[in-house]
């Protein structure tokens, strides 16, 4: 799942013996700014009835919602993204992408909100680095611009 400032993005993969077999993606516009922090769980759950019910086993979260505006700061922005996205899903794991590639329970990223911080091309570069040995790549959001280069596979 990917909670930016002006769209909301999620993923599913239907995984059996650890391939992938089925993936299902939905997109919302949602320009926070806009619409008011308040707002955010609301519009999270409305993404989630865009995919198949199905029980989920595990959320891996990335976000650059918390540079919006509506926040007086980014620890308060990535609180209240963990905080929605955790309401979502109450009894399944949720990861959280750190700026070191890494997934991270939600209470480290909490404790350390700046590894989580608009992590969203850490997750871009390492899916670009399994099939590219050499790249760059340039992903451009409403609210963040991020140039990666991917070098030997990482």
């Amino acid at each position: 799942m990917d909670v930016g400032g002006a769209n909301l993005k999620a993923a599913l993969l239907k995984v059996e013996e650890g391939k992938p077999l089925e993936v299902y993606t939905a997109s919302q516009y949602f320009p926070l700014w806009k619409a008011g922090k308040e707002r955010l769980p609301e519009a999270l759950n409305l993404l989630l009835r865009l995919l198949p019910e199905v029980e989920v086993e595990a959320v891996g979260l990335t976000m650059t919602a918390e540079v919006s505006d509506v926040y007086e700061n980014k620890r308060e922005g990535e609180i209240h993204v963990l905080s929605s996205v955790g309401d979502l899903f109450k009894s399944t794991p949720i990861k959280v992408v750190s700026v070191e590639g890494r997934l991270i329970p939600v209470e480290e990223a909490e404790t350390h909100p700046l590894r989580v911080a608009s992590a969203n091309w850490a997750a871009s570069g390492w899916l670009v680095s399994r099939k590219l040995r050499e790249a760059i790549l340039m992903d451009v959001g409403r609210t963040t611009t991020s140039i990666i280069p991917v070098k030997n596979w990482k």
